[in-house]
């Protein structure tokens, strides 16, 4: 997936989520639902300037949990660059994401992932 978005490949983006993904996003907060949903944040990101998601590693916590660290890098015209971390949970299932979590620390994300993995 950050591959698709680093090329600026929605169509790959969408191959790797599930249709019925949920997409808690760091950048607004909010939650984006299904392909759909992917649509309209990747439209969104692009509309505001150029965000660049560059991962520096992911794990796998436990089977289909993985953590992914990264930044957010958005360039806005007129405004500058914002640089900060990224944490994600990312959980998949039969090779699909199919829901992202930003978190505000890698303990934070782990922790959920654990959480998630014992529950299931």
């Amino acid at each position: 997936m950050f591959e698709g978005w680093a090329a600026g490949d929605l169509e790959a983006m969408l191959e790797c989520a599930d249709p019925d993904l949920e997409w808690h996003a760091a950048v607004d907060g909010r939650l984006y639902r299904g392909h759909e949903g992917m649509r309209e944040y990747y439209a969104r990101r692009r509309e505001e300037g150029r965000l660049e998601i560059p991962l520096q590693r992911a794990v796998e916590v436990a089977p289909g949990r993985v953590l992914a660290v990264g930044r957010l890098r958005m360039m806005r015209p007129g405004r500058g660059l914002s640089d900060s971390p990224g944490v994600w949970a990312f959980y998949v299932s039969e090779g699909r994401i199919t829901r992202i979590e930003a978190h505000a620390s890698e303990r934070e994300a782990i922790k959920a992932l654990r959480a998630a993995a014992t529950a299931v």
